[in-house]
């Protein structure tokens, strides 16, 4: 796995200093820096949601307004997201070849490369939802193994809401793996004969808190 993510970071980093920003990129800085030093939406589309200006204005005061002040984050979330799609699919599966299979192929694929070497949110919306949902099946093991208390860790759950309020603050598409992740809390819940006080911190954890995370941005 983590050759596989050296493979998909090096397809994503080659010649990034080189590539010329594209129209979106440069209406994505000044969009970045009307939205956090003047309040104001736009030059891209203003329904979009804002974290993404919000981490390219950080990232270009770090790294200036060069490739990786503006593609700085779109990089580093399109790389981790093949080592969490790899370690999501085992944790479903249990299965090393089909982890290792999802996890190469995201690394190679031609749209998510593109994405990742752009200052636009696509990579970060998906990077978003890939983490809360892996937070949630490590909190909410397979209904067949409830039964062990060592296999439960409840504290991610609220991680898990962080990361998906972040996905919705993204991208608006991070809501329909976050209402799956819902119902498989629900069900693993009823499965394992939890008690009510697990459910709602589940379900406030997938609710509340993503949303108030969203506001905050």
């Amino acid at each position: 796995l983590l050759a596989v993510t050296i493979l998909g970071a090096a397809l994503r980093l080659y010649g990034i200093g080189g590539q010329p920003p594209l129209t979106d990129e440069v209406l994505t800085a000044y969009s970045a820096e009307n939205y956090v030093e003047r309040g104001c939406c736009g030059a891209t589309i203003g329904y979009h949601p804002n974290l993404r200006n919000i981490l390219v204005y950080a990232s270009m005061k770090a790294f200036g307004k060069g490739a990786f002040g503006l593609r700085g984050f779109s990089l580093l979330f399109g790389t981790l997201g093949i080592p969490i799609l790899g370690l999501l699919i085992h944790r479903i599966t249990r299965n090393e070849t089909a982890s290792l299979l999802a996890a190469f192929f995201l690394a190679i694929d031609p749209v998510h490369i593109t994405f990742s070497r752009q200052a636009i949110q696509e990579v970060h919306t998906a990077f978003f939802f890939l983490l809360g949902t892996l937070l949630t099946v490590l909190a909410y093991p397979p209904a067949s193994t409830v039964g062990k208390e060592d296999d439960k860790a409840f504290w991610l759950l609220p991680l898990a809401g962080v990361s998906f309020g972040f996905g919705i603050a993204s991208k608006a598409h991070a809501l329909f793996p976050l209402v799956v992740c819902m119902f498989y809390v629900v069900y693993v819940c009823e499965k394992g004969k939890l008690a009510w006080s697990d459910r709602a911190f589940g379900l406030l954890s997938l609710t509340l808190l993503p949303l108030a995370v969203y506001m905050l941005t």
